[in-house]
């Protein structure tokens, strides 16, 4: 429609409702007029027709799809769409007066065999004529349906139409219960006429919806073709597309492996060969199938929309499998088995039945979609019309085949559902090769689906798309998780630039969770704008995302003179783990920055792995008179002398609980000096060293037992430094050891330091110590018992 004139907002808004409206009645028309629970029965059951007549009749309906190639023709020689497609889909509808009067005939005692033949012309005649014009439909429909949200919309339209459906069909094969003999043919009779009605009606209103006009070019403006050109090169180029071909093929074999099967489940239920249910269970079926796919339609198209098409339909092509339930199928326990697998075939049809015409849509092109859509419904129509006649043919030859195996008996039906099975599982395959270009891997999208979060999300999505207040927006982002977040990407972006600040604050909060990588790019347009508020917000969720791109800019930011803005950038930045940003850290840590600044530089730096930020933390932990940094000093320090985040559980407990980690971190440093002080070398200058190791181990064990921090720091500082000892094979004086321990290992350096500094800091301490010096000396003596917990001598190579 690139030289059309657009619809307004409201004429698109009225035109979709209109659409859901036609769709109900057309619903009503093919819920019965068209092979399936009503007709197939009514055909094969009540008509007499062979198995092989009724794949006939479904492949009367999908050889016509070949006239779709004539559509091509058509529209590139009228031009319009809209007049041509009402014309040839009201003779369509016109036919569903046939089945009407077959009944009425048979009611009066007219022979059956001449209802089936009229029946089976009147298919091929009908669904010929409607699938001359149905690819213009399509291009109708997508003239007044946006993009960004069509998968949803479709979603929204099966969903209605489902809904439809499940109230149509209970009532009408409940009807059908209630009557027996020749009055069961008068029954079908008004179900007939009142279907035809309904699709004569359906095309008639069609006439509401506008059709965009090509529009006048300005006056100097390239003149536009008043109608298409028709050629061969366009009219060939969807079969020259081997991505849409590939796609258009497989979806044909998937159709053709659920025409070995479908036409003849509703007979194979209801008929007294086969379950004998009575034909209310085939509405009930339906009424299950409908609902489920109602509820899951909407959701469905949000994944189409935000994940991609392919996923959701090879997810969606998977439903055959469901049929596994017939082969344990039996009339004692139907009433059991039947819901289970409706249920499940309305949990997953979706996905094929509307993600396949999605994508299929996805992958033409504007300029000659009419052109793809032809092509695609006479393949995908078409080649379904051999399995058809295959499963009537199988069903006919395999009757009376019933061979016993294990706990189920297996027969003519088993037999079709696998090839059904073995042909749907190929076309898998196939389908699984197609290119989308932005679509999410199916195990990705499977994740999201089995978070039980998953169904917040879903209501989630319903707040933050429609305008709701602010503080509702902010609670569902708010409640909006990781693991299944995903899905809300787009809606959640979009309230980074929302009116209120907290809303926005959330939102990049929420994209932080989400940790994808397709948020960073807005998230970065904030972070560099000076104007922006969230900017803190925005680099703390980019450090959760970790995504490169961020790194220039994170580091930029660091020179802002917003605290708030280093202070998240440096924590970011370590979160990341980015070397690259070890200068600019060291720097914030060195400068005279306030200690919220340097407490976050050196948390990011002790992430990083950099010792040298010790020396500037530990007087840091000591000159700030805050006690939450002075935590967040000590955090950062064990990140250095240990694994980085293990010592923050020791700072948030209580008094008892910050007890047992002492004596839990006390009797993993025991084990790691045992393994050390076996590992060291035997020739040892100073046999003492190796006793008082073990002496000042005891006497620190009971010091933790008794909480003497004083006497910890002590004790870690003797234990320290006769380790170095012992692994150098040499007693070494004090600094001559550390320079060994440097030399050694970059964190058993920084743990002798560290001891050093603590134990002469108790040396020169106050005699009467006030609680924050009571609080330092608590910190740093369990920082040095979670050294020696931490420690271990690396294994030598080979």
């Amino acid at each position: 429609m690139a030289a059309s004139e657009t619809l307004t907002p409201t004429q698109s808004r009225r035109a979709m409702n209109l659409n859901l409206v036609l769709g109900s009645l057309g619903t009503m028309w093919a819920a019965v007029a068209a092979p399936g629970v009503v007709l197939s029965p009514f055909f094969m059951n009540h008509l007499g027709a062979t198995g092989e007549q009724l794949g006939l009749l479904t492949a009367a309906i999908q050889v016509a799809s070949v006239f779709n190639l004539l559509s091509i023709i058509v529209y590139a020689r009228i031009g319009r769409v809209k007049a041509f497609w009402i014309a040839t889909t009201m003779v369509q509808r016109l036919y569903g007066f046939v089945p009407a009067a077959v009944a009425f005939a048979a009611w009066r005692g007219a022979e059956r065999a001449s209802g089936v033949l009229a029946i089976t012309i009147g298919v091929a005649i009908g669904w010929s004529l409607a699938h001359l014009s149905v690819s213009g439909w399509y291009t109708w429909v997508t003239s007044y349906v946006p993009d960004d949200t069509r998968a949803t919309f479709f979603g929204r339209r099966s969903a209605v139409l489902n809904t439809v459906s499940v109230v149509w069909i209970t009532a009408v094969t409940v009807l059908i219960d209630q009557f027996g003999g020749r009055d069961l043919y008068l029954a079908y009779f008004w179900i007939f006429l009142v279907a035809g009605i309904a699709g004569v009606l359906d095309v008639i209103l069609a006439v509401l919806i506008p059709e965009p006009r090509r529009r006048v070019p300005a006056e100097g403006a390239p003149a536009v073709p008043a109608r298409p050109v028709f050629s061969w090169q366009d009219f060939t180029e969807p079969v020259r597309n081997r991505n849409f071909l590939r796609f258009a093929l497989s979806i044909a074999l998937w159709g053709f492996s659920t025409s070995v099967l479908s036409p003849f489940i509703a007979p194979y239920i209801t008929s007294a060969d086969g379950i004998g249910a009575p034909n209310a269970w085939l509405g009930i079926m339906n009424a299950i199938t409908q609902l489920a796919t109602a509820a899951t339609a909407m959701g469905w198209g949000m994944l189409a929309d935000r994940f991609g098409r392919k996923p959701v339909v090879l997810l969606g092509s998977l439903y055959p499998l469901v049929w596994v339930a017939y082969f344990f199928l039996t009339p004692n326990n139907y009433v059991f088995i039947l819901p289970i697998a409706a249920l499940a075939l309305g949990l997953l049809a979706p996905g094929i039945n509307g993600g396949a015409e999605q994508l299929m849509l996805t992958l033409t092109t504007a300029r000659n979609r009419t052109a793809y859509v032809a092509w695609y419904v006479a393949i995908a129509g078409s080649v379904p019309a051999a399995g058809a006649w295959l499963g009537g043919k199988l069903n006919d030859l395999l009757k009376g085949l019933a061979v016993p195996f294990g706990p189920i008996t297996v027969g003519g039906f088993q037999v079709m559902t696998l090839v059904c099975f073995a042909l749907v599982l190929l076309s898998f395959f196939i389908l699984s090769r197609t290119r989308e270009g932005r679509e999410k891997p199916v195990a990705f999208v499977l994740a999201q689906l089995a978070t039980p979060s998953i169904f917040r999300t879903f209501l989630n999505i319903g707040v933050l798309g429609r305008p709701e207040a602010s503080d509702r927006v902010a609670r569902a982002l708010r409640t909006t998780e990781a693991a299944s977040g995903a899905i809300a990407l787009s809606d959640i972006t979009h309230r980074l630039d929302d009116p209120d600040t907290e809303v926005r604050e959330e939102a990049a909060k929420a994209l932080g969770r989400i940790g994808s990588a397709d948020a960073v790019d807005a998230l970065l347009r904030h972070l560099t704008d000076p104007f922006s508020a969230i900017r803190p917000a925005a680099a703390r969720a980019l450090g959760r995302i970790g995504d490169p791109r961020a790194v220039e800019h994170l580091v930029a930011s660091l020179a802002d003179r917003a605290e708030e803005l280093q202070e998240a950038c440096c924590q970011a930045l370590g979160r990341m783990g980015v070397h690259e940003a070890l200068e600019p850290l060291l720097g914030l840590l060195s400068e005279e920055r306030s200690d919220r600044v340097a407490a976050a530089a050196g948390d990011a730096m002790s992430r990083l792995g950099a010792f040298e930020a010790a020396l500037d933390l530990l007087p840091r932990m000591h000159a700030t008179a805050s006690r939450g940094l002075r935590r967040q000093f000590a955090i950062a320090l064990g990140n250095l002398l240990g694994k980085p985040g293990a010592f923050y559980p020791y700072l948030t407990g209580d008094r008892a609980s910050r007890a047992a980690a002492l004596r839990r971190f006390f009797a993993e440093g025991q084990r790691n000096v045992t393994a050390i002080l076996h590992a060291a070398p035997e020739s040892f200058e100073s046999s003492n060293t190796r006793e008082a190791v073990t002496g000042s181990m005891r006497d620190l064990r009971t010091a933790v037992e008794t909480l003497d921090h004083a006497r910890i720091a002590r004790r870690v500082h003797e234990t320290v430094l006769g380790l170095c000892r012992q692994l150098s094979g040499h007693d070494l004086p004090e600094d001559e050891a550390l320079g060994f321990a440097f030399l050694h290992s970059a964190q058993l350096g920084l743990g002798l330091w560290f001891a050093g500094e603590v134990k002469s800091r108790c040396l020169d301490g106050a005699a009467t110590p006030t609680p924050e010096t009571a609080e330092l000396l608590e910190i740093e003596a369990a920082l040095g018992v979670y050294f020696l917990a931490s420690y271990e001598e690396a294994p030598e190579a080979g």
